[in-house]
This record gives structure tokens, sequence and C-alpha cells, in this order.
């Protein structure tokens, strides 16, 4: 019942921020075991998106990029049948040994670990949640490394 109050009392922003979503309608259809409508569907899923979002950006506001990056990406490098610090070596080298491909490969290996560069809507109506992002000179940093400063990196405690 709590849940219920708390839409009822939110239920003019609601309606203003998911696009006419009525908390009364939707309520209705629950009390009668109606499935939802596509529009309330849709609306509940953009809020929980809103949320991560928003626990997302607290989250990385807590936490040591750099140290966190470093731990995606041993994770990432280091797995396999066979001894970790091996495929991590092999890996390094796949990666930080081709001079001319490396920032492309790190790259692809940033986005495999959930790192994507970030667009900024031009001209948005709809509110943004701020977020902290990884910023360029830590990618810049990680991408530029040689094949010994990446496989001391990765291997760090």
């Amino acid at each position: 019942m709590e849940e219920r109050k708390c839409l009822i009392s939110k239920q003019d922003e609601l309606l203003r921020d998911y696009a006419g979503l009525s908390i009364s309608d939707m309520l209705k259809d629950f009390d009668a075991s109606e499935p939802p409508h596509f529009k309330e569907a849709a609306a509940i899923i953009r809020a929980v998106q809103n949320a991560v979002e928003c626990f997302d950006g607290k989250l990385l506001e807590q936490i040591d990029l750099k140290e966190y990056l470093r731990g995606l990406l041993s994770e990432r490098l280091g797995r396999g049948p066979s001894n970790q610090s091996i495929n991590r070596k092999h890996a390094v080298r796949q990666t930080w040994g081709h001079q001319t491909s490396k920032g492309v490969k790190v790259l692809r290996i940033l986005a495999m670990v959930g790192v994507h560069k970030v667009v900024a809507p031009q001209s948005s109506p709809k509110k943004v949640v701020a977020t902290r992002k990884i910023p360029d000179e830590l990618i810049h940093q990680i991408t530029n490394m040689s094949q010994a400063e990446a496989l001391e990196f990765l291997s760090a405690d």
C-alpha cells in the first residue's frame, strides 16, 4: 500500500514526465487484474532505466575510476582455460603490441567491458540524468601504454 500512496502522490509529476501516464487508470487496471497497456509498460521500463542511470552515476562518483578500469580489463584479458598470467600476457601482446592498430583494439576491449564514448544530445527537451563518464585523459593513458606498461598496469594488485 505504501507504493500505491507514493504513486498517487507523484501522479502529476509522472503524468508530465512519462508522456501522459495516468496513475489512476493504471491502478484501476491493476486492481482489475488487467495487464498493463503498452504505454504503461514503456513508462515503467523508462523509469527503471532512469533509476539505473542515477544509481550508476552515484556509484561512479564514489570509486577510483582508474582502479575500476584496471580490474575490468584485467578480468577480461585474463580469461581462458589455462594459466591466467599466460592468457593476460598473450592478450596484452595481441593488443598493445601492434602500434598501428593498438588504439582501435584497446577501445574495442574497453567497449567489451562497458566503456563507450558518450555523445551528448544536441538539443533534447528531455531531462538528462547527470552521470560521471570516464575522463578522456584516462582512456588516452590506457590506450597509449606500451606493452610492458599495460602488462604492469593489469597485473597490479
